[in-house]
């Protein structure tokens, strides 16, 4: 009976360890390519303060715009694929697994969890919990 219970877990887990593996790889072929072209950019500075401008030149014109373009494509194949999934399923595309941005919205679900503190609370401004204190003091 247990183990009938964990193959069954397995099995709805094999799914979203692949879309996360998955999100992840692009998330982490982005930034490893943003990476390398900022430091092609500074080879290709380097190069030319050294004088060296046939490497110059073959960097700012051969190796940058090329991974510039790889990254134009990148960031054009997630972009159809959240419009893809988004048009299919009709919703946004919050559930990607792996984010390359954390927003504000991610850290306060989080600290919810961690605290109890509900959502609408910890995401309350000062200026709306100073408006609501009037009637908070009425309830008293």
């Amino acid at each position: 009976d247990v183990q009938a219970e964990i193959a069954n877990l397995r099995e709805e887990l094999e799914p979203l360890l692949e879309k996360w593996e998955s999100d992840r790889g692009r998330a982490e072929e982005l930034k490893t390519a943003k990476e390398k072209l900022t430091g092609l950019e500074a080879k290709a500075a380097a190069a030319e303060r050294m004088g060296d401008y046939e490497k110059a030149a073959d960097l700012k014109y051969g190796a940058i715009p090329d991974l510039k373009a790889h990254i134009a494509q990148i960031t054009k194949e997630e972009e159809e694929r959240k419009a893809e999934k988004a048009e299919n399923m009709d919703i946004d595309d919050d559930d990607s697994l792996a984010l390359e941005v954390v927003l504000p919205k991610h850290i306060t679900e989080i600290v919810s969890r961690w605290t109890g503190i509900p959502t609408n609370k910890l995401s309350q401004t000062e200026r709306e919990r100073l408006l609501q204190l009037g009637d908070r003091l009425k309830e008293r």
